[in-house]
């Protein structure tokens, strides 16, 4: 008998040692607004390439870490992609929906000069989704948050220094196809400003900070 009470304490505290934060990991999940960050691209699928050799996947892994550390405190944020894996759009919007997200920000790049561009899901003859719609347009359900969230990005990305201002509007970029929830693609800023492997923490930072407060504006209806 005693053999046996010692094996089932043993099991207790095995238990204890290996799912310490069950309970807490689900609290978390309830109480929480879910956000998705998706850097785009991985593996072989590189995305845009600099003049100097900066990989687009590269950065917007960098970047999607540290926004989610600076969400952390407040959110759950959550990583479709965590190292240099490819993924296909599929699983992302597959990853999305199973964590029930309440936002899904897609971060890419792009080459053109000093300008930043937020995309809602939208297409040439997009009409109101219905029960019928097939899955790959369901982001038309949550079109009208999606371009708040857009406009929201936008405005709070706009630096009164600049002459051009951030672009936000529809496009139909396979990304964001099959989302149920609030859904934006962000392209923040240009490879080409991207500076050496040295400095590239103080060249994200502010955008991080950016991205975060958006996020946190979003939640908190500042349109």
């Amino acid at each position: 008998m005693t053999k046996e009470i010692s094996r089932l304490l043993f099991i207790a505290l095995l238990v204890t040692i290996v799912f310490p934060c069950v309970a807490d990991a689900l609290t978390i999940k309830t109480t929480r607004k879910v956000v998705v960050l998706d850097p785009g691209h991985g593996g072989k699928d590189t995305g845009i390439i600099s003049t100097t050799g900066i990989l687009e996947k590269q950065i917007v892994l960098k970047l999607a870490r540290m926004t989610a550390n600076l969400l952390d405190d407040r959110y759950h944020p959550l990583l479709t992609r965590t190292t240099d894996t490819r993924l296909s759009a599929t699983d992302r919007t597959a990853f999305a929906n199973r964590n029930k997200a309440d936002l899904f920000l897609s971060l890419h790049l792009h080459a053109m000069k000093n300008k930043s561009f937020f995309f809602y899901f939208g297409t040439p003859d997009t009409n109101p989704a219905t029960n019928t719609t097939k899955w790959e347009t369901q982001g038309l359900a949550h079109q009208q948050t999606s371009k708040q969230a857009a406009a929201l990005f936008a405005k709070i990305f706009q630096n009164p220094n600049q002459e051009t201002k951030p672009h936000f509007g529809p496009a139909p970029v396979i990304p964001l196809e099959g989302l149920q929830m609030t859904a934006i693609l962000a392209e923040p800023f240009t490879i080409s400003d991207i500076p050496t492997a040295v400095e590239q923490q103080d060249f994200l930072t502010p955008y991080a900070q950016l991205l975060a407060r958006c996020i946190e504006a979003y939640f908190e209806n500042k349109f």
